[in-house]
């Protein structure tokens, strides 16, 4: 990409940067060139790795980057630069070994899920709320939880899943995805149960935070990709019951098709009627390479949620 399209994308004023540990930049030198025009930027703390970048006294660092986090956030508060963090919730490669999601079923998740943390795990929620506790003292405006979900339909069947499902139904001891489709009511309670359990971890997180007395906004993540039906299907997919979660976070981060080209085709004004009925804040994620036409598309979905802010993945527009 030319610097003239990365002035274009930069100097836009719907757009923000979002700054990942891929990102091969000097924040001093980025936020210096274009700072000026951004009133936002948002940067992760919590890598996929599970590796923190900023100083922590309970999470492993991410080996050159431990001050990653406190650096943007001093440059950005120089220019009144509001900086959001963005967490990776149960996508943790350290702890996956450990508490790592089952899936029972030859069906498989647009992308791996390798690495993917089962969601019905306490300890663990206890260990992210911590997490939290050490970033809102970061000089931030909000936290982005990132992949809060379930990797797919098809899961999860680890035997705490197994066996906590099982007390509330009437099913043999290996029951499977195929045998819960199989019986309807049954699979509807299924996913009634998986979004309980992502109820209970969000509730679980804002309550930690809530005992600060700290008002600092949490932004779910959203998938929207046609491969799992967009709004629609996030509650079947991913086990996220939106109305729900509403009543916790205090937004939405839409991440647009991550697994799919983008196509102007499926966007209208009805694709997100269920996230526009919610009445909450929403701000966008995109974290491809865009391409002029994709950027087209991107401001247009900005205009028809309102969002606040379209983050675009640095890494993949700055070499």
């Amino acid at each position: 990409m030319s610097d003239l399209e990365k002035n274009e994308i930069f100097k836009n004023e719907m757009v923000a940067p979002f700054i990942t540990e891929h990102a091969n930049i000097d924040p001093s030198t980025f936020i210096g060139e274009y700072g000026g025009y951004m009133d936002k930027l948002a940067v992760v703390a919590k890598a996929e790795s599970g590796e923190v970048l900023y100083q922590s006294s309970i999470a492993p660092p991410l080996i050159d980057k431990e001050n990653f986090v406190e650096h943007v956030s001093n440059i950005a508060s120089y220019l009144d630069i509001k900086v959001y963090i963005a967490m990776h919730a149960f996508l943790d490669k350290l702890f996956h070994k450990k508490f790592k999601v089952i899936g029972l079923d030859s069906e498989k998740p647009p992308t791996p899920d390798v690495d993917f943390i089962c969601p019905n795990r306490k300890g663990y929620w206890k260990y992210l709320a911590e997490i939290m506790v050490e970033v809102v003292k970061l000089q931030i405006s909000g936290i982005f939880l990132l992949d809060f979900r379930y990797p797919w339909r098809n899961y999860c069947f680890c035997t705490e899943c197994i066996k906590d499902f099982r007390t509330r139904e009437d099913l043999p001891v290996y029951f499977h995805y195929g045998l819960l489709e199989e019986k309807s009511e049954t699979y509807d309670k299924w996913l009634e149960w998986r979004s309980e359990i992502l109820y209970d971890a969000l509730k679980s997180l804002t309550d930690r935070m809530n005992s600060l007395g700290t008002e600092v906004p949490v932004i779910l993540e959203i998938i929207v990709d046609p491969i799992s039906q967009m709004l629609e299907g996030v509650f079947k997919y991913f086990g996220q019951d939106l109305r729900k979660l509403s009543n916790l976070a205090n937004g939405f981060i839409l991440n647009i098709y991550p697994y799919s080209m983008l196509s102007k085709d499926d966007i209208n004004e009805e694709v997100f009627e269920p996230i526009l009925a919610i009445n909450k804040p929403i701000y966008m994620l995109y974290t491809k390479k865009p391409s002029i036409s994709d950027f087209e598309i991107l401001k247009n979905i900005a205009k028809i949620v309102d969002a606040k802010k379209i983050f675009l993945d640095i890494s993949q527009i700055i070499s």
